[in-house]
């Protein structure tokens, strides 16, 4: 997050002055230089608050305090790499936790022209100090930069719920509601901006305006273009004669509309055509109004915070209390389709939208060919996924039909082995014998463990499952096979031969000459005897 440090010609001699004053006249105490600096700053003298908190800063430099200081006084210098420098150095120390600091960081962004990271700074400012309403203004701010005017209305609305409640602030939140194209909510904050100053000439302007183009309430917008005119003559007359109704002119010629009187008959009729006054709200519609601000509120933090599900469940109960907020039917639109992919969702929401913001402008008109797009693509996605859905059951299918007959084969085998198993212990011991000859070894091992089952008291089985593993090169299974054959029959002369041969290929040549000996003791007239006789005179020193 620390922003990198681009420093200028003449920032290097800005903060060589301030390192060398550093050293300059006596030492004085820390709380003395605190107060010395926030009055300078306080007075705009801000080339002496940076020196003097420098001071502080080189003698605590873990501190907080002086840190921010430092980094809102660079910022009112200009120097805005130091300043980003300065706050996220104090995030650090702070362990990421300092409100300020993540505030101070979020307007060097601002300063940087860097939308995303000022919101991204602002919002963790906001989650540690939910009650400051300059915190909120600084993110409405970012995000009407961003050209996110709902978003920014939101929090502009919430800055005025804690106290901000200026015309300027309720101007601005109905010129992002204007943006956002949701007239209603622009009205209302245009006519609380004119409420709270009867002089700002801009809301009645917006007002008549709005009232003319969004609401042909002509007796309203001619209200309001009459507060205009007082306001401001100059402009109002420059305006006057493109100020245009549907149904005709609005003034009669180009002087100032003030001037102006309407015949008793058009005003007459103008009024009855226009809308009657809302009826005030009941305490109930009061509750769930606030209610829906709430949830606004909390669904624009979320998405702030990337909490795409939180967002979608407040966006959604925030129109449930108040149904006149259906705009917030495309923010949830949007959710489900770039957070969420789900284009069907997505297209209901936008649908719904549509239906109850229903009109023929140009925004209107291109979210109804963006909602025709985005069918289009569920559509061949949709497509798309039945196809591969229909493949993938396809496949199942056949794998579970290989499967079948994988096991039915597999049974019919076991079968046909279990018919054909041998009974005696002669059948078993040639037909392992054949499994050898043919080299299937793991066959052979099962009808010579069959050929134990029969009569464990004959060594030869053994001796040839001593063979299989050999072939196996499992050496120590074999000796022990091997040996079992000898403890069957002692004078088993070819187990001692095959140990013999074992042990002198793992290189224990002791054991491998016992073994050769006994085995010609048993059978010195062999074709193997003059083989092992060969080998007892080449290894008779093992001995």
């Amino acid at each position: 997050m620390r922003p990198t440090l681009r420093i200028c010609l003449a920032g290097m001699m800005a903060i060589a002055a301030i390192l060398v004053c550093a050293g300059c006249g006596p030492k004085r105490a820390p709380l003395a230089m605190l107060k010395e600096a926030d009055e300078a700053f306080a007075a705009r003298d801000y080339g002496r608050a940076a020196w003097l908190y420098h001071e502080l800063k080189t003698a605590y430099p873990d501190s907080v305090t002086v840190r921010i200081s430092l980094g809102f006084t660079y910022l009112k210098l200009g120097w805005l790499p130091y300043a980003g420098g300065e706050f996220s150095r104090a995030l650090e120390i702070s362990g990421r936790k300092n409100a300020l600091a993540w505030l101070g960081l979020g307007m060097y962004y601002m300063r940087s022209d860097d939308w995303k990271l000022a919101m991204f700074c602002y919002g963790h400012a906001r989650a540690l100090d939910t009650q400051n309403p300059l915190v909120y203004m600084k993110l409405g701010m970012a995000y009407y930069q961003s050209r996110e005017y709902a978003n920014a209305a939101m929090n502009f609305t919430h800055a005025a719920s804690l106290g901000n409640k200026s015309d300027a602030l309720y101007a601005l939140i109905g010129s992002c509601y204007e943006r956002a194209a949701q007239w209603p909510l622009a009205v209302e904050n245009y006519e609380r901006a004119f409420a709270a100053n009867k002089q700002n000439a801009e809301a009645a302007r917006r007002l008549a305006v709005l009232y003319r183009d969004r609401f042909s309430n002509m007796r309203k917008a001619r209200e309001y273009f009459q507060a205009f005119a007082k306001l401001d003559p100059e402009r109002a007359k420059a305006v006057a004669e493109t100020f245009e109704p549907r149904s005709g002119p609005l003034i009669s010629n180009p002087v100032p509309f003030v001037a102006v009187a309407e015949p008793a008959e058009t005003q007459q009729a103008a009024e009855a055509a226009a809308p009657a006054p809302a009826p005030p709200l009941s305490p109930a519609e009061k509750q769930a109004r606030e209610l829906a601000d709430y949830y606004m509120r909390l669904g624009s933090r979320s998405v702030s915070n990337e909490l795409p599900k939180d967002a979608l469940r407040y966006f959604k109960q925030a129109v449930e209390k108040d149904p006149s907020r259906a705009y917030l039917n495309k923010e949830i639109a949007k959710i489900y389709e770039r957070e969420f992919h789900d284009l069907n969702m997505a297209i209901t929401y936008y649908e719904k939208y549509l239906e109850a913001c229903r009109n023929n402008d140009e925004e209107f008109q291109a979210s109804v060919a963006y909602v025709k797009k985005l069918r289009e693509e569920y559509e061949r996605i949709e497509g798309a996924e039945r196809k591969r859905r229909l493949e993938e059951e396809e496949r199942k299918r056949r794998e579970e039909d290989e499967r079948k007959r994988a096991e039915d084969e597999r049974r019919r085998q076991a079968e046909a082995r279990a018919a054909e198993e041998p009974e005696t212990y002669d059948a078993a011991i040639n037909r392992g014998a054949a499994m050898i000859a043919s080299s299937q070894l793991e066959e052979a091992r099962r009808y010579f463990q069959k050929a134990i089952t029969i009569n464990q008291a004959y060594p030869n089985a053994y001796y040839n499952l001593g063979l299989v593993y050999v072939m196996q090169t499992n050496f120590t299974d074999a000796i022990a096979y091997f040996q079992k054959a000898l403890e069957k029959n002692p004078n088993y002369a070819e187990s001692h031969l095959a140990l013999g041969t074992v042990y002198d290929r793992l290189q224990q040549r002791e054991a491998a000459l016992e073994h050769f000996t006994t085995y010609l003791e048993l059978a010195p007239n062999t074709s193997y005897a003059d083989l092992v006789r060969e080998w007892i005179t080449r290894n008779a020193g093992a001995r």
